[in-house]
This record gives C-alpha cells, structure tokens and sequence, in this order.
C-alpha cells in the first residue's frame, strides 16, 4: 500500500476539528483530512495481502445509543456505512425492518436512519442509509481515531 499523502500529524489535527466541532473546516482543510480518511479507510479494509475483506471501515466504540420504538442502547462498533448496537432484551426488529437511531458522538446527538441487516439475541446491525453529511463527517472522524494505529511506523 502507499504512504499516505497527507502526514500523520495534518491528518490528527484536522480530524480532531471534526471531532471538537468548533469551527467548519475550510476546503483545504476539509481536503487534506479526506485525503487522510480515505487513505486510513482503505488500510484499515485491507489485510495483510492486500485483499479487501469488508466495504467499510470499522472500530470498537462503546457510545450511548437510543433504538427509536425500543429505547436506551449502546454501541458494539462503529462504521463508516454501519452500527452494531448491544441492547438489554432481545430488539422487536428483524433483519430488512428500517430502524432509526440517536447516537451520542463527542457530547452531540446524532441521528441516523437505516436498515436492519442482523440481528441475534441482544444485538442487531444496522446499515446505515440516511445521515446527515456533518453528522457522517463526524462518524467517519470518530471511527478514524481508533484506527490510527494503523499509521505507525509510516510517518
């Protein structure tokens, strides 16, 4: 795989402001931490051979969560298309239901619509199909800073 086009350092700093929220990032700011994002995601999807195994990237993040219809969740993992959500008592939704959530990222609340895609006895998955884009930004941000890891030893 080929080093990143961005430093590890810009990259930190520009995902932190996602995260932070304070200000917009302008668009070369906001160009510099895609070029990181994309470069982090396709690492992360990668194995050791260089054979994609999944079509977004994911992270274990432990978050609130709120199941409309079902109440108080939280999450197992979060991902750039997906969330996997733990809940107390088996979920009354099934594999194709649409599902909405609320999830509490970085102190804000951030909602997203989707599709069952699994379930079993107190977990369900749910791809996601309706985000908000500074929302989805914020998501991606959070996922990437687990994923960091995989930039050691690069720069």
């Amino acid at each position: 795989m080929l080093a990143p086009r961005v430093s590890r350092r810009s990259f930190e700093e520009k995902n932190r402001l996602v995260l932070d929220g304070l200000r917009p990032l302008d668009a070369a700011d906001l160009r510099v931490w895609e070029q990181g994002r994309d470069w982090l995601a396709a690492r992360a999807l990668a194995d050791e051979t260089g054979a994609v195994k999944r079509r977004h990237p994911r992270a274990r993040v432990t978050v609130q969560a709120h199941l409309a219809g079902y109440g108080g969740a939280f999450t197992d993992d979060l991902g750039f298309g997906g969330v996997a959500l733990r809940t107390h008592r088996k979920p009354p939704l099934k594999r194709g239901d649409e599902a909405f959530v609320r999830l509490k990222l970085s102190g804000r609340s951030v909602y997203v619509s989707g599709e069952v895609s699994w379930t079993d006895a107190t977990r369900l998955g749910i791809s996601i199909r309706g985000i908000h884009p500074g929302d989805e930004r914020l998501l991606q941000a959070l996922v990437c800073e687990k994923l960091l890891h995989r930039w050691e030893g690069l720069n």
